[in-house]
């Protein structure tokens, strides 16, 4: 694999992290197909790719399940759509629309295809291979506020024609996705303690028969304070590719275009050194935002090698490396923790899947911890594969 594959497959990760008095969530696609124009009969939701313009248009409707019960569209601060481009045919505009009419993936077609509103964004994708970004925060907002109102988005151009990655694919398996920053609060305060009340004024004398003024009630006691803000932790998602070394561990970054071999090995095998930042700037890993404990690591690896049966199955083992902010790999500030799990992986079929995860191993962290990855195989051969990453920590 070239450095250039290497630093295309390091861009495509992304990240979901708990900060500050907002906290992040992710929607992950519930149906996506695209109708065309040229076939309007056809039904394509079984297809990897999702055709926009030349007459084609994408439908994707997301699964909002993950957003906290009860939240409102004023918490949602942020919320981006996340597609990856696969191929760019013509470069053009792109325009993301409301969907306002039910749908089906295994049925719509474009004769049946669903009524549709105004745009809401638009994009031009920059060069293929690569996740284009869309803030679609107010239509998030109004899904929230009518939730009945969510038939996902349709996306066309009258300019452009391109692939963008669906759910069904498994050459890349970079399924599209919601990025969303909510809003979180602190219980409210306990309100003060009303005042006393004041006392009675006297009695007058017997013989005028006057009763004395009731005297004034005291002041309402002040406001308690507002309740102190908590954040819940904070989770991962990382795309990385394997192919850099047999039984040598190395290590990766969960940021895009962040990759240091070990200490041992200070350049992958056949390749010119990948220079970076010095090793000890946190910026290189996941610095966590807030103390919480581990919950899990779970990996996931899809079979890219388009040579069927090859002899040999591939082992890859993930490792959670953890170290306080002044380390670095280079120093010896990162240090492997008990948290790892491996896959065994056959090369009998193109597509092929092997999962693992250890939610046994759990460990503390600090705020400010550094946080990353190693990962091991035992066999290079043939095309790398792909490798999903996820971290939990509550």
């Amino acid at each position: 694999m070239s450095k250039r594959q290497w630093m295309e497959s390091a861009a495509a990760a992304w990240i979901i992290l708990a900060v500050g008095t907002a906290h992040a969530t992710n929607a992950t696609v519930a149906a996506d197909t695209y109708v065309s124009s040229t076939s309007a009969g056809a039904n394509f939701g079984s297809s990897g790719t999702l055709l926009v313009g030349n007459g084609n248009s994408a439908l994707i409707q997301f699964d909002m399940s993950s957003l906290p019960s009860g939240v409102t569209s004023g918490q949602v601060l942020k919320a981006t759509l996340n597609l990856y481009v696969d191929r760019i045919y013509t470069a053009g505009q792109v325009n993301v629309v409301p969907v306002t009419g039910s749908w089906s993936e295994g049925t719509v077609t474009y004769t049946s295809a669903p009524t549709v509103g105004s745009t809401a964004a638009s994009f031009t994708p920059a060069a293929a291979q690569q996740f284009a970004v869309v803030d679609i925060t107010s239509l998030l907002q109004g899904w929230v506020t009518t939730p009945s109102s969510n038939f996902g988005v349709s996306l066309s151009s009258a300019s452009g024609y391109l692939g963008i990655d669906s759910k069904e694919n498994q050459a890349t398996s970079h399924v599209a996705f919601l990025d969303i920053t909510l809003a979180s609060s602190g219980a409210s305060g306990a309100t003060g303690a009303t005042g006393a009340t004041g006392a009675t004024g006297a009695t007058g004398t017997t013989g005028l028969g006057v009763q004395g003024n009731t005297g004034p009630t005291g002041p309402t006691g002040a406001t308690g304070p507002t309740g102190v803000v908590s954040t819940t932790g904070f989770s991962t998602l990382v795309t990385l590719q394997s192919g850099l070394g047999v039984n040598t561990p190395y290590y990766f970054s969960p940021i895009p275009n962040q990759v240091t071999p070990s200490a041992a090995n200070n350049q992958s095998p056949g390749y010119p050194p990948i220079v970076f930042p010095p090793a000890v700037n946190p910026v290189n890993f996941i610095m966590a935002p807030t103390a919480c404990t581990m919950k899990a690591l779970t990996v996931g690896i899809m079979n890219n090698n388009l040579v069927s049966f090859l002899p040999t199955p591939d082992t890859i083992a993930i490792t959670v490396q953890q170290g306080p902010s002044s380390g670095g790999v280079s120093a010896g500030g990162l240090s492997p923790t008990a948290m790892t799990c491996s896959a065994r992986l056959s090369y009998q079929l193109l597509g092929t899947l092997a999962f693992c995860s250890d939610t046994t191993h759990t460990f503390s962290v600090n705020q400010g911890d550094l946080l990353s990855l190693t990962m091991q195989e035992t066999d290079i051969s043939g095309a790398p594969n792909i490798v999903t990453v996820g971290l939990v920590c509550q």
